[in-house]
């Protein structure tokens, strides 16, 4: 099963005699996936372990900007695109490799887990200094601008 966390794509086309690439940043949390590629181009979808299967299977909804072009050749026109993509990465190791079809052409993508989400950071324990310089705060006390709700004001009702 993929963690939570953030993720660095890495993708690769062959398109001719050529290899196209690109990238993208994502970020996986309770099954639901958000991210960007470097044009502007945006992603959301799902995320599910089958455990039968022993696959993580991704569905995901491309949202292509107008005018932008794939590094599969696929050109969005004007208006833009959506593409639905499907995947499944076998295991869920720091480094995985799936292949994708986009727009009719199969896509290499490379998978890297960068770290949990903040989050999901463990909290310092209290005490523990970090090296920061933290400005200490002066006690506080209530003075008669101030009241807290156990000596506050009320207005009679006329």
């Amino acid at each position: 099963m993929l963690k939570d966390g953030i993720y660095d794509l890495h993708y690769t086309a062959a398109r001719s005699s050529e290899a196209d690439e690109g990238s993208a940043l994502a970020v996986l949390r309770a099954g639901k996936i958000l991210g960007s590629d470097s044009w502007g181009g945006v992603f959301v979808g799902s995320c599910e372990f089958d455990a039968d299967a022993r696959l993580n299977k991704v569905h995901l909804r491309f949202d292509v900007p107008p005018e932008g072009v794939l590094i599969t050749g696929f050109s969005a026109g004007p208006t833009g695109a959506v593409l639905d993509i499907v995947g499944a990465v076998e295991r869920a190791a720091p480094n995985a490799t799936m292949v994708v079809e986009v727009a009719g052409a199969p896509v290499c993508v490379q998978l890297t887990y960068l770290g949990p989400l903040p989050s999901q950071r463990p909290r310092r324990a209290s005490g523990v200094t970090t090296g920061v310089h933290e400005r200490q705060r002066p006690p506080h006390s209530l003075g008669p601008h101030c009241r807290g709700p156990r000596h506050s004001r009320r207005r009679a009702d006329p």
